[in-house]
């Protein structure tokens, strides 16, 4: 943890000098109501049903009730892996883009900050057109953009996502498109749908669904939905990103080997 807060003071220093950090560790291992504010960093209890998700959903109420957020206020949400794997271009980390030339002249009560990755087509959620998603390791919203969000889940229950068989995994909802299941199972499961084949990329984790692993694979799969609905609703918000993904935007990017 202690890593981790030393970054997202680095990432806030250098690119909001001057601001003041108030921050919160939303602990979702701990099941039982928590909190301790005698520090200089807080920490409190959250709630792990859909991961980071559901704990950030806690914490932004504790500290909208707690630090009476305004306004004028930027929320930072980052989960306990943003720093522990570095995507790397010429030497250059992720992390370091966020920095001071990134929001200069902005109005950062209006528009978020975020990493940008992308599928190679249109797809769908809930009715919402998108290409482009912010990756929800480490970003910003502004408060005012909180609270015209709303909830950070994805709002369908786990029986109108999911097939009861391991093997389909995805129900025929049409709330989500083909084109979006068949890059996901991509993702998790290492396999290629060859109806869509413009998309090959693969988690390190990625297997097969089965019986033994279907539960770990649909939350798994929910907190993605969550991670791409936000930023849906972003884009239909005509909410500006700014984009943290300074690096170049190669042709093969979807299908080249994700992990060197």
């Amino acid at each position: 943890m202690d890593e981790g807060i030393a970054h997202i003071r680095k990432i806030v220093d250098r690119m909001l000098p001057g601001a003041k950090l108030h921050i919160v560790v939303v602990n979702n291992k701990i099941d039982q109501p928590y909190e301790d504010t005698s520090g200089e960093v807080w920490e409190i209890s959250g709630d792990n049903r859909l991961g980071e998700f559901t704990g950030w959903e806690q914490g932004y109420k504790y500290a909208k009730r707690t630090l009476n957020l305004n306004s004028d206020d930027l929320i930072l949400f980052a989960n306990d892996t943003f720093f522990r794997r570095q995507y790397r271009d010429g030497g250059v980390g992720y992390i370091d883009f966020f920095d001071r030339s990134l929001v200069e002249g902005r109005d950062l009560t209006k528009e978020c900050i975020g990493y940008l990755d992308d599928f190679p087509r249109i797809v769908e959620l809930m009715g919402i057109r998108y290409t482009s998603w912010i990756r929800s390791n480490v970003f910003f919203i502004p408060f005012d953009i909180c609270e015209r969000l709303g909830q950070l889940t994805f709002p369908l229950p786990e029986h109108d996502i999911f097939s009861s068989d391991p093997q389909l995994f995805w129900s025929e909802t049409e709330n989500i498109s083909s084109n979006w299941k068949a890059y996901i199972s991509s993702w998790l499961f290492g396999k290629v749908d060859p109806a869509f084949p413009e998309y090959q990329l693969h988690w390190h984790s990625a297997k097969p669904a089965s019986d033994e692993n279907f539960a770990f694979f649909k939350k798994k799969a929910r907190a993605i939905l969550s991670e791409h609905y936000l930023t849906a609703r972003l884009h239909a918000m005509n909410c500006p990103i700014i984009d943290a993904n300074l690096y170049p935007r190669l042709p093969d990017r979807h299908t080249a080997p994700y992990y060197s």
